[in-house]
């Protein structure tokens, strides 16, 4: 299936649950409320960035905290989470990135059941 934005994104992102100091980011929408339903609890900020790049150029908070990132199952979707844990980690955040066990990503790992 294809996803197509009709208007500009960047820069843009989806609040889904919560506002606890840990912040969750993924890539889209289904994979943050897949990593919800797994994670079972509401102490986390959860945020969807709606693109690869929005991910890897999403604007942290200023006071660092831990962030987790639940990166998608492709090239560019890690390497995105990649770069935002790496720009987090240098401005003193305790940065973590999960990858999917493939194929897939968390939403159609979580829909598999494994």
């Amino acid at each position: 299936m294809n996803k197509m934005m009709l208007v500009h994104c960047k820069g843009g992102a989806v609040h889904l649950n919560g506002s606890g100091k840990t912040l969750t980011i993924s890539e889209g929408i289904e994979n943050g409320l897949a990593v919800r339903q797994m994670l079972s609890t509401d102490r986390e900020t959860l945020i969807a960035a709606m693109s690869a790049t929005n991910l890897g150029n999403f604007k942290l908070p200023i006071e660092p905290a831990t962030l987790i990132i639940a990166a998608d199952d492709n090239q560019t979707g890690n390497a995105e989470a990649l770069k935002l844990g790496q720009r987090a980690a240098g401005a003193g955040w305790r940065a973590s990135t999960l990858f999917p066990p493939a194929p897939g990503d968390w939403n159609d790992y979580l829909r598999r059941g494994d």
